[in-house]
């Protein structure tokens, strides 16, 4: 039967309260429904890049955005692509003039094979600057001046397509 919400109080002095909540149950194939998003795959993504506002926006951007993201150092990120306990859509690199590390790692999923997209986006450089090798080898570029829903579109083109790389 529906019922809404309803609750009681009853009080007996000297000895307390009871509360009593009575709620309907709860159907959520209407719900479901009604939410398309719903029924996509949650990507998730092991963001890699150096500690700072680049990685802190990227990370906040994408999440408001419904993916799951994992920030990383390099020097932690392999074991995290790896491990079992992670299951990675994706590994984006924020590539800076500081960053040969994260391309390195870059390579390492891509000699494993590791079954995850890769993607390159560019923050204070552009793709002249950064080994040719390894920007070619990526599924997706980025650049920084991407307006957000161009970002958005290039990455849900590139999950919905077969890897591209081939070492």
């Amino acid at each position: 039967t529906d019922r809404a919400a309803s609750a009681m109080v009853s009080t007996t002095e000297g000895s307390g309260a009871t509360f009593r909540v009575w709620l309907p149950q709860a159907t959520f194939t209407e719900t479901e429904q009604d939410q398309p998003a719903a029924a996509l795959p949650r990507r998730s993504l092991l963001l890699l890049g150096d500690t700072g506002k680049p990685l802190d926006s990227t990370a906040e951007f994408l999440r408001l955005h419904g993916y799951h993201v994992v920030p990383a150092s390099a020097d932690c990120a392999l074991e995290l692509v790896t491990s079992p306990d992670y299951q990675f859509s994706g590994l984006l690199v924020l590539a800076e003039h500081s960053t040969p590390v994260c391309l390195e790692i870059l390579a390492e999923v891509q000699r494993l094979r590791l079954p995850i997209k890769t993607i390159i986006q560019f923050f204070g450089c552009n793709e002249d600057e950064l080994d040719t090798y390894w920007v070619r080898k990526a599924d997706t570029l980025l650049s920084s001046d991407l307006p957000e829903q161009e970002i958005l579109a290039r990455l849900n083109a590139t999950f919905q397509s077969p890897s591209a790389h081939a070492l």
